[in-house]
Parts: structure tokens; C-alpha cells; sequence
């Protein structure tokens, strides 16, 4: 039965609200102003020890935690475009049966098409692409950036794919 109000520690409902700033402020750096303050390990602390205060106090769940929400607003500077084909996360997978629920997931969403082959490497900062080739001479027509759900932002970048590799 989850606590009341009263049952919650005043220290703990306090850190929950200090950790929701915090992340709140590093993911609009992160997100919407492209310039991350924290390296992503020091995110991936901080949003479990909020997952596990929350967990552990259902009361202080509220729609508006990041828990509760994508990280941050699409930047309005790019066009939206449609995924072909959703970019799905690990969602930190820190271990191997965590790996294994991933690809459960990705296998049911896939319902009764072929399951795709897996390259798995370890999680460095960076970013996460869609390249789009829309012609036949090897030339894209953009390249995107994950979204919210099913959208990409175009970032209006030409590429070339180079046939011989």
C-alpha cells in the first residue's frame, strides 16, 4: 500500500524535488540547447536515484517528472519528419537480462515480421542517427535525429554513401 503524505520522510521528498530540478535543468541543456553539462553516467545516477525514490514513494509520483516524460522539448529550429522505422533504446541496459527484455520488446513490436540481426556495442557519449537515401546515386536526402515516439528532426545535412565500404 503506497505511504501517504505523512509517512513520506521530509529528506526524502526533498531530494526527490531537488533531483527533478536538476535533471530538468541538464536535460533542457542537453536536449533543446544541444550543450550538455554532466557526462552521461553522472544522468544515468541521478535518474535511478530519483526512479528509486519514487518507487519507493508512489505518492511523489507526478505526471511532470522526467520519470513520467520523455527528457526534453524537440528543438523547433528542424522540421519534424516521420521514422520509417522506429529507433528504439536500450533504455540503459546495465546488464544482460536487461539486454534480453530489450530484444523482447523490439521482437513484439516486430509482431510477425523477421527479426533483424544486432550489433550491441558498449554506450559512449554521442549521437544517434537516421540516414536517410532517398536517390539512387548514393546522395540522402537528409540526416535525422531521434525525436519524441515516431518523429526525426532534420538537420538538412547532405551525406554521401561511399559504395565501396
Amino acid at each position: 500500500m503506497p505511504a501517504s503524505d505523512a509517512e513520506i520522510p521530509a529528506a526524502d521528498a526533498a531530494r526527490v524535488a531537488e533531483l527533478r530540478a536538476t535533471l530538468d535543468h541538464h536535460a533542457r541543456a542537453y536536449y533543446e540547447l544541444d550543450a550538455p553539462e554532466i557526462p552521461d553516467a553522472e544522468w544515468d545516477r541521478l535518474y535511478h536515484e530519483l526512479v528509486a525514490l519514487e518507487r519507493a514513494h508512489p505518492a511523489l509520483v507526478t505526471p511532470d517528472s522526467i520519470t513520467q516524460r520523455v527528457g526534453g522539448s524537440t528543438n523547433t529550429a528542424f522540421a519534424p519528419v516521420t521514422h520509417t522505422v522506429p529507433m528504439m533504446s536500450l533504455h540503459n541496459a546495465f546488464d544482460l537480462d536487461e539486454l534480453r527484455g530489450w530484444n523482447e520488446r523490439v521482437v513484439r513490436r516486430l509482431e510477425d515480421q523477421a527479426v533483424p540481426q544486432f550489433a550491441v556495442e558498449l554506450k559512449f557519449d554521442g549521437l544517434a542517427v537516421s540516414l536517410i537515401q532517398s536517390n539512387a546515386d548514393g546522395f540522402g536526402s537528409h540526416v535525422t535525429l531521434p525525436g519524441l515516439g515516431v518523429f526525426l528532426h532534420n538537420r538538412g545535412i547532405g551525406f554521401a554513401l561511399d559504395p565501396d565500404h
